[in-house]
């Protein structure tokens, strides 16, 4: 059982919801091997923790944050720029012309080139016409959008492993105390040989016999309650805690099978999985790359203003003054690196494309599988229920029989031992459906 929850808990570290449901309740030990109390979690309470300390999610969200800045650096092609300069001039020679008396201007004295200057300027740009640009904004923001879904996909993936961990530690829990069970009807039994022999009606053979049996069941005791600790420890890691923790997960007993065969819930699946989304997000960033690589041939408008001063008079009179242009860009031909830049964004656009029609028979598949694991977790629980009730009986009916020395002590051990496997059996059918369930809202993207 103990296996159930490592691979869960892997495929938690490696990266499903739980609905609020009554929580099953198993009388198990509240302490580990030291004595100190284990803290119990629900299962909502445990996933808001997990979403909280977990590293995966973190390092996924780092990455959508860094993918939504991406958009703010594309878009600032498109708003206006302010700069700002100054500078100091220091010519050879300087050269004044002046003072003159011209008829008809009066006295003209103009410095032509100063020795020295001191200058500031400020200008102001704005783009007017960037195609490419525009489609560069475009393929940022699908990449943010697939950044974001591919965080929601990886919280769902999280959140589906915790859950059937957890699932896993509750059923080690109930193999716990089918073992206790086991070990109270082996002693029982050890109990029962001994007065017969007193009494004269059995062998001593019978009393080795059923204290091997109950040496033998105190062992599966102890391995039992080592895996469930063990998978609580697995719990409180995942969780980032240093000890382990016990989640109260919800009975999953009315987890039905969709009697439509899955038809609808394909369809749901295939509108609410995040990783469908991402990758159709990825498909048109990569079209917004191929019309960006297209627009480098379309000129780009802008127009610029700048306000300058100095402190030695210009050739005008004025230490201060304005200008204003407006740019035509052309870029005829760059070496072609713009029909290089196209071949990639169209091979580029090809790959997304299959990866999201991937991606949709991946998404089919899992859910054709959820469902038919589903149904087939749900007829192994009623067999399991079945075979637990039938060993039940079979045990106490060999029980009594031994009393009555009409039955051996191997037909009591033997019942024993089935009803024990029944048990466990039924612990593991209960988690598997579960599991099944969890992985089946998984599939759906809820």
């Amino acid at each position: 059982m103990v296996s159930l929850v490592v691979v869960a808990a892997m495929a938690v570290m490696m990266a499903a919801p739980g609905a609020a449901q009554t929580p099953t309740a198993i009388a198990v030990s509240t302490s580990n091997a030291t004595g100190d109390a284990i803290p119990t979690l629900t299962l909502a309470d445990a996933l808001a923790e997990l979403e909280r300390q977990n590293l995966t999610l973190a390092q996924a969200r780092a990455r959508a944050d860094e993918s939504a800045s991406l958009v703010g650096q594309a878009r600032a092609a498109l708003l206006p720029s302010v700069t700002a300069a100054g500078s100091y001039l220091r010519n050879s020679d300087d050269f004044r012309l002046g003072p003159l008396s011209v008829p008809g201007f009066g006295v003209i004295d103009r410095i032509i080139q100063p020795l020295e200057t001191f200058s500031a300027t400020g200008t102001v740009r704005v783009p007017l016409v960037v195609p490419q640009a525009w489609y560069d904004v475009a393929q940022a923001r699908s990449g943010a959008r697939a950044a974001e879904a591919s965080l929601d996909s990886a919280r769902q993936q999280i959140r589906a492993g915790f859950a059937q961990a957890a699932h896993a530690a509750a059923a080690a829990d109930e193999v716990v105390l089918a073992s206790e069970r086991a070990v109270e009807s082996a002693a029982e039994l050890t109990r029962s040989a001994d007065r017969r022999v007193r009494a004269g009606t059995a062998a001593p053979l019978d009393v080795l016999k059923a204290q091997t049996e109950q040496v033998r069941r105190e062992s599966d005791l102890a391995g039992a309650r080592a895996e469930a600790e063990r998978g609580k420890l697995a719990l409180g890691i995942l969780l980032g805690r240093k000890g382990p923790v016990r989640v109260a997960v919800p009975d999953a007993a009315g987890a039905e099978a969709p009697a439509d065969g899955g038809a609808t819930l394909l369809d749901e699946a295939l509108a609410r999985r995040p990783e469908l989304a991402a990758q159709r997000a990825q498909v048109e960033a990569a079209e917004a790359a191929v019309r960006s690589s297209r627009a480098r041939l379309a000129p780009q408008l802008s127009a610029s203003a700048a306000a300058f001063a100095q402190d030695v008079p210009l050739v005008t009179g004025k230490k201060d003054g304005w200008r204003a242009t407006v740019d035509l860009t052309w870029l005829i031909y760059d070496g072609g690196f713009r029909e290089a830049r196209q071949r990639q964004a169209a091979a580029q656009r090809a790959s997304a494309q299959a990866a999201e029609e991937a991606q949709r028979l991946a998404v089919t598949q899992e859910v054709a599988d959820s469902i038919r694991n589903l149904a087939v977790a749900r007829e192994r629980l009623r067999l399991a229920e079945i075979q637990g009730r039938l060993a039940a009986d079979a045990a106490a009916s060999a029980r009594r029989s031994f009393d009555a020395g009409i039955a051996s002590s191997l037909d009591v051990i033997d019942a024993n031992d089935r009803l024990y496997q029944a048990d466990v059996g039924l612990a593991d059918a209960r988690s598997r459906l579960a599991q099944s369930r969890v992985a089946l809202d998984r599939a759906l993207g809820r």
